[in-house]
Order: structure tokens, then sequence, then C-alpha cells
């Protein structure tokens, strides 16, 4: 029985990497986050107004306000107050206010981040690209995909909604030691982290909550693999062979269960990172076309 509960345990934290994207269930919508925000941007744009819209989206998901939900943040430069509505291990939604504007540059990270403008203007630029910077004005939408690196400009009472999906905890780790590399502020660096963990621990929607879900969905793939394996096993395997592993049986189809589902969850992991990469690549395409 140890050995068994051991191969269980290993093959989960194997596929608990390999489908971490896969199997990571995202709270909002992207086209419901979208038309929230243009529907918010412009002149008369309130911040509360804003909250009750999200709250309708999910209740449940948004976070109680708190000292850990309202932060100043520089990381890159960028110097602003985040307001945060929901973080995870794989999404963030949060509204980022500039009142004396920033020059600064956004994070290499591994999450696709959705940006709308609410107030004032954002001007970007790719790190290696030449001339004038695009911008976006209020109601105006761009998403800077995993990966890249963007020259960023606010004016004055800039207002911005934020909507992320990807490997959340490495891009805090990338702030939290941003914060005290370049704008030496150990303090604020301590307080980020601190208030990541709070979310995600104490949060409306936690860690353990997620590795539940996911240890669910993984083994069912797995019942599901055992249920057919046995079906073949009872059907095209000679009887004699069958009384001769009868006390081995259980252990083997553990095993080839568990094997067959990682190799189930590697497939749509591979199939995520080149779907992703024909996305990128596309965007790549239609912004030098335009």
């Amino acid at each position: 029985m140890e050995i068994k509960k051991m191969i269980r345990n290993l093959f989960f934290v194997i596929s608990t990497l390999l489908v971490f994207y896969k199997f990571s269930e995202h709270v909002y919508r992207v086209r419901d986050i979208k038309f929230l925000s243009k529907q918010n941007a412009g002149d008369y744009f309130k911040a509360k107004d804003l909250e009750i819209d999200i709250k309708k989206l999910n209740k449940e998901a948004f976070l109680r306000e708190n000292k850990y939900t309202r932060l100043p943040t520089a990381s890159g430069g960028l110097n602003g107050i985040v307001t945060i509505y929901y973080i995870s291990l794989c999404e963030v939604l949060v509204l980022y206010q500039s009142p004396r504007g920033c020059v600064g540059f956004t994070g290499r990270d591994f999450m696709n981040t959705s940006v709308t403008t609410l107030t004032g203007e954002l001007r970007y630029a790719g790190e290696m690209a030449e001339g004038k910077m695009k911008v976006l004005s209020p109601g105006e939408l761009h998403v800077f995909r995993s990966g890249t690196r963007h020259a960023i400009e606010m004016t004055p009472n800039t207002t911005l909604l934020l909507y992320s999906r990807g490997f959340v905890p490495y891009t805090v780790l990338a702030v939290v030691y941003d914060l005290v590399q370049t704008s030496f502020d150990p303090l604020l660096a301590l307080q980020t982290f601190e208030a990541y963990a709070q979310h995600i621990t104490f949060g409306n929607k936690t860690i353990l909550d997620y590795l539940k879900k996911l240890n669910e969905k993984f083994w069912l793939v797995v019942a599901k693999t055992k249920h057919f394996i046995t079906n073949l096993y009872t059907e095209y395997c000679p009887r004699s062979i069958q009384n001769g592993v009868e006390e081995l049986y259980p252990l083997v189809v553990e095993v080839c269960s568990a094997l067959l589902a990682n190799v189930y969850a590697s497939l749509l992991y591979v199939w995520k990172v080149v779907r992703q990469f024909g996305l990128d690549l596309y965007s790549r395409v239609y912004n030098m076309s335009s």
C-alpha cells in the first residue's frame, strides 16, 4: 500500500507541473473584462462603478477590501497605486492608477496581459521598436504577450484596468526583486510579497482550492483510463495469464493508468504551447502589417 501511495503522489506531482496551464480554471472571461473596461472608460470614470460591475461577474471571487488590496507600486519605474480585485496562481485582475504619470518598462514575464486605458493616455513601444510610440486612449485596449518587454509612458491621472493570465508566482517574485534592486525599497517589496501570500492562502480562491480541483481532475482521467485498461484486460488477456498476475494486477493497472494520464496531460500541454506560439506569431505579423 505504501508503494502504491508513493506512486500516486509521484505521478500527481509530475502531472501538476505538466498540466498547470491546461487545467487552470479562470474565474473571468476575457470578453467580459473587455466589455466592462470599455463601458467604464472616459471622463466620467468612477472606480466604485467599475467595482460594482466586476462584482456582478463573480461576487465570490472579488476580494474583500483590506490592507492588502490597495498597494503602492514602483516596479520597472512605473510608479502608481494598484487596487487588487482578484489574484490567484494563474490569473490577475487589478486597477492601476498613476496620479503623477510615469516612464518605465514592463517585465518579461510568463503572462498575457490585457491593458485597457480608462482615463489619461498610455504610450508603449516594443524594446526593439523604432519611431513613434503607439498610443492607447480611453476605451482602447492592447494585449502585452508573454515573453515580451515594452517601454511605457503614462500621462498624469492615467488609470488602467489590467487582466492577466499565466504563471503569476514568477511575476510576483520578479516584481519583489525589482523593487529591491532598482527602487531600493525592501519594505514595499516585503509588503507586496506578503499581500500575494495572504491572497492565495486566505483569499476567496486559495492555492488549496486550486490543488484540490487539480487533483480531482487528474484522478478522474486516471479512473477513466483504468476502466479502459480493465476492459482490455478482461476481454483480450488469456485466463492463464490473468491467474498468474492476479496479485500484481491492481498495482500494474494503477501505474499504467497514471502513465497514460501523464501522456494525456503532456499532449494537452504541448497543444497549449503550440497554440500560444501560433497566436503570438499571428499577433506579430498583424502588428507589422498595420
